[in-house]
């Protein structure tokens, strides 16, 4: 008998424990013993239904989301709400400690910014001429109460007609002492923007910041920048990160009643 002939036969003997061990640890699976090296090969294509149920669900519909994890969610299944993108996922087949799950049915929400939202985003932390400002708050008047460095209110309409009739002014001084021995002189510059109407410190931008969401005020200071030819602005919303501190805990609080009475777990943070 030669060495081949060997090497079949001892192969052969070995399929009963194979086809054994594959059967105690996956008894429901849809897999086969090959006879080319005994490689494993997944049956699953080619029967009726899928071993598991694997899918990812995707909306910026809470309440789409919401009717979703109503219809599949299981034990083990839990939560995660991000507070950097206010996005929320939840694993259906995470499983638990003594039966961990694969991890292939998710459903995720992501809230929408709304144009008014978006729009204080994009100029905050910006620099900008008069021109940009002034129309900026021309167009956002609905959101805006505006104020001056005493803090009384000014409209939207005052506002943006001050930002755009300033003018930066610059005045030079020279202060000159001569004495018997020594000389001395001393130069002092001042540039100031000033306006003909009463200049605004700052403004409150009221809006519903994502859908789903509730009202917030944020305070927006604006700061006048004179170090070009023509004055530039520059706009920076106070506190901003308690703000998103309170929306990340809405979103939760939110998530959390809607989801109420099932199996769902809820955590703010990422599963890595």
């Amino acid at each position: 008998m030669d060495k081949t002939a060997i090497e079949q036969i001892q192969k052969s003997a070995n399929i009963p424990a194979l086809l054994q061990q594959v059967n105690d640890r996956h008894p429901e699976a849809t897999v086969a013993v090959l006879p080319d090296n005994f490689t494993i090969a997944d049956l699953e294509r080619y029967m009726p239904y899928r071993n598991s149920y694997r899918a990812s669900m995707s909306t910026d519909s809470m309440a789409d989301f919401v009717e979703y994890a109503s219809e599949f969610q299981q034990e083990g299944s839990h939560c995660y709400i991000s507070t950097d993108s206010m996005k929320a996922e939840i694993v259906f087949d995470l499983g638990t400690l003594g039966q961990p799950g694969h991890q292939r049915h998710k459903a995720s929400l992501s809230l929408t910014r709304t144009a008014a939202y978006r729009a204080l985003m994009q100029i905050n932390g910006e620099r900008v001429d008069q021109k940009k400002l002034a129309e900026w708050i021309e167009d956002w008047a609905e959101n805006i109460k505006a104020h001056d460095t005493a803090g009384d209110s000014m409209s939207a309409k005052t506002a943006a007609a001050a930002i755009r009739r300033m003018t930066i002014e610059q005045v030079r001084k020279v202060e000159s002492e001569v004495q018997d021995y020594s000389a001395n002189m001393s130069a002092m510059e001042r540039i100031e923007a000033k306006s003909k109407d009463t200049m605004p410190a700052g403004f409150v931008f009221t809006c519903t910041p994502y859908n789903s969401l509730g009202e917030y005020s944020f305070e927006v200071r604006i700061s006048v920048l004179t170090g070009a030819e023509k004055p530039m602005l520059s706009l920076r919303i106070r506190q901003f990160e308690l703000a998103q501190e309170s929306m990340t805990k809405e979103f939760k609080e939110l998530l959390v009643s809607e989801l109420s009475g099932g199996h769902i777990e809820t955590y703010i943070g990422h599963l890595g």
